[in-house]
This record gives C-alpha cells, structure tokens and sequence, in this order.
C-alpha cells in the first residue's frame, strides 16, 4: 500500500464528535421480543412515580392556601381573618409566580441544550433528592413559630419553592431520555402518574378539610405525604440501574463526545412535528387558567358549596377526567390524519373552553350566565379535560409515527420545552381569560 492510499484511508476512518455523535444517535431500537421480563413491574412503577413526581409537588404546594394564609396572618391574631388579609396574604402567590420565572427559564435552557452532556441518572437522582429536601424542609417549618420572622420566613419560603421548581424542570426534562427508549406503554404509565399526581392532591386537600384540624396540621398532611411520594420515587431512581429491562433499554446512552443540539438538527425535527407542537400551543390556550377555579356552586351557603365544591367539583373532577383522556390516548395521529386531528383538537378543546366562561363564575364581568346549574358545569369541565389530555398525550406518543427513530429523543425534547415555557407564562394568560368572564 502506498502512502497515498494510507492516507486516504486513515482520512476515511477519522469521524468528527458531531458525525460520531449521529452515528450513535442512529442506532435501533431494541427488540422488544429480546427484553428481560419486569419482575413485580418495578419498571411501570418508575414510569408511574417519575410521572407523579413530575405533577405533585405543584398542586401540593398551591393546595396548602390555609397554611400559607395562617402563616403569612396578623401574628396578632390566632386565625387567618379573609376580610382584613396582610400584604404578605395577598402577594405571596404573585410573588412566587415571579421568583419562579428566571430560574426556571434557565434551569429549561441549561437541561434541554446542554442536559445530554451529562448521565441520566446524574439529573434525576439529584434533582429528586432536592425536592425530597425541600419538601422535608416545608413539613419543618410546619412545626416552628415564625410569627417573629415573618418576611424573613417569607424570603425562604420563596427561595424553596423557586429550587423546588427549577429542580422539577431539571427532572422533567431529563425523564425524556427514558421516555424516548422505551416503548409507548411505558410513556403512558408515566402520563397516568401526571394524572394520578393531580387527584391525589385533591384528595389530600378534601381530607384535609374533613379533618378539620387546625392550618398547621393541613400543611404537615400536604408536604409528609408528598415527602413520602418523593422519596419513594427517589429509591425507585437510585434502583433503576439494578433493574435488568431498564438496563436492558438504557444502556447505550452514554457516549463520550456529545455535542450540543444544533439549530439545524432541532429545526429539522420541529418541521415534521409541527402539528404536534401547534396542538401543544392551542391546547394550552383554551386550558382556560383561573377559569375553573372562578366558578362557583349554584348552592350558595351550604356546607359542600363553602367547603368541598371546588376540591371536588373542579379539582378531582378535573384530574379525573384528564386520567379518562390519557387512558383512551394513543399513537393515532400519523402523516396522513394530522391535519384532520388538529382540527379536531382545536373545535373539541376550543369550544368546551369557551363555554366554562359562560358558567357560574365569580366575579362575572362581561360574558353571560348560560350554564348556571353544577351539572353543566362539571360536564363541560369533564369533557375539556377528557379531549384535552386525550390530544396532548396522543400527540406525544405520536412523535415516533412522525420522526426517524433517532429523532424521537429530540421531538420529545422539543414539545417538553415548548409546553414547559407556555406553562410558566400562564398567569399572564389567567388575567386575560379573567377580564373576559
């Protein structure tokens, strides 16, 4: 062999980290008929608790408004008073919005652009291990006196919650690594734990309300159950790796060069997904924040109107529904039918939408009563949800009907950061559904 021909051939066999990242980037997914069995499903209960670990801290933490209120009172008074409510009471949920905001926004950009660079387990087990902290801490000040240092408990409270959320961005975005290996059914076991999440938020807070302990006890139930939950997931995180079917699918996802996603490669992807991603918009703008919440019981002054209406009515109602949605979900939308299911997506998410603002809402400002009974309201808000959630998830699960199989990692990862920077800015779309009803 000449030198000619070595070199040529050594020029052959150099592959840049780019090429060589694609390269792995390109390589099957494994059979499913090869898999090792899932002894006792530990591996559907990681799906299940990465989803509600996604869902729970939220709700818990917005759900504990009586502990919150009575701790942020008039330390003159042993009682939250609803007609006299301090600066600290009316600004605290304002205030966490936008503490929350910068934070997030950097913790989505950091994870999504540079989150590949680094093991899977490496993002999960810590992010899990700060909200499992942050939570024990919550059901600590539960048990303190802060009457004395009330805006100084204020500022911690915030800091918390702000490392609570940006450590829940962090998990989600890194759960997309799972999601895009294994099979769909998977995916769906993690959606019912974002449902599941949400009910068993409503439910702690109707137990809370039967119980009727003092704000404090309402707040130790909250944030023990939801340490608990979270710590659960975090030992099923830390066992993952000892689990043969997750191995079995998770084992080729660590390679030594890998460069950060290109705009070309993730505009390449969100073109062949574009309808997902505009179902995604369209959806969360008819989820109608604030709305829901708003409406009231055509039973004024009774016991479940004051106490139970919006828990259950609203709240278990919605979460239920939303599971009904996920359930019936599907990998339905193909190149073909993805014109016609996003039309379908936006007349039936649209226009139950629209009608909750005819509802019994309170105040009610511009738009008419045409629903005033509680039955209509829970139908319409029944039926939102179902086909909410029935789109979104199917959208998600139809990504791999739409991209070449090393591009569903990136389709995952694209819809994941689109729906987490909407979701953040929905107080600002609350304000606007609000001046309309």
């Amino acid at each position: 062999m000449t030198d000619t021909d070595t070199n040529h051939a050594q020029k052959e066999e150099k592959v840049n980290p780019a090429e060589e990242f694609q390269l792995f980037r390109t390589k099957p997914s494994k059979d499913e008929k090869y898999a090792p069995p899932d002894r006792f499903y530990l591996v559907f209960m990681l799906f299940f608790f990465f989803g509600m670990g996604v869902a729970l801290p939220g709700p818990l933490f917005s759900r504990a408004q009586d502990y919150w209120e009575y701790k942020f009172r008039d330390p003159s008074s042993d009682h939250a008073d609803q007609r006299n409510r301090t600066e600290l009471q009316i600004r605290f949920i304002t205030w966490k919005y936008y503490f929350d905001i910068g934070p997030c926004l950097i913790a989505l950009a950091a994870t999504s652009m540079f989150g590949h660079k680094v093991g899977t387990r490496v993002k999960i087990i810590p992010s899990l291990a700060i909200i499992c902290a942050m939570n024990l801490g919550y059901c600590i000040f539960c048990n303190i006196n802060t009457d004395s240092w009330q805006r100084e408990f204020l500022y911690v409270t915030l800091a918390m919650s702000t490392i609570t959320s940006a450590a829940v961005i962090v998990f989600t975005v890194s759960n997309i690594v799972p999601m895009s290996k294994f099979p769909n059914r998977y995916v769906k076991y993690y959606m019912y734990g974002n449902a599941v999440g949400g009910i068993l938020a409503a439910l702690l807070q109707c137990i809370a309300l039967s119980i009727g302990g003092s704000s404090i006890v309402t707040g130790l139930i909250y944030f023990s159950v939801g340490t608990v939950i979270m710590l659960y997931t975090l030992f099923l995180a830390i066992i993952s790796n000892r689990l043969p079917l997750y191995q079995y699918y998770m084992d080729d996802t660590m390679v030594v060069e890998k460069p950060v996603h290109s705009f070309k490669e993730m505009f390449g992807v969100g073109k062949k997904i574009w309808v997902n991603l505009i179902s995604i918009v369209v959806n969360l703008f008819f989820i109608m924040p604030g709305v829901p919440y708003s409406v009231i019981s055509e039973n004024h002054g009774t016991v479940f109107a004051v106490k139970y209406f919006r828990p259950v009515c609203t709240h278990i109602l919605s979460d239920a529904a939303s599971l009904v949605g996920r359930i019936f979900s599907g990998p339905y939308i193909t190149k073909r039918n993805r014109y016609l299911a996003l039309l379908t997506n936006i007349a039936t998410v649209g226009s139950f939408g629209i009608l909750l603002l005819f509802c019994r809402t309170s105040p009610k400002r511009n738009s008419p009563l045409l629903f005033p009974h509680d039955w209509e309201y829970m139908c319409i808000l029944g039926l939102h949800q179902v086909f909410f959630h029935f789109f979104i998830v199917s959208m998600i699960l139809s990504v791999r009907n739409l991209v070449k199989p090393n591009q569903v990692e990136m389709g995952f990862l694209i819809m994941t950061s689109i729906s987490e920077v909407l979701a953040m800015f929905m107080g600002f779309l609350a304000k606007l559904w609000m001046s309309i009803v």
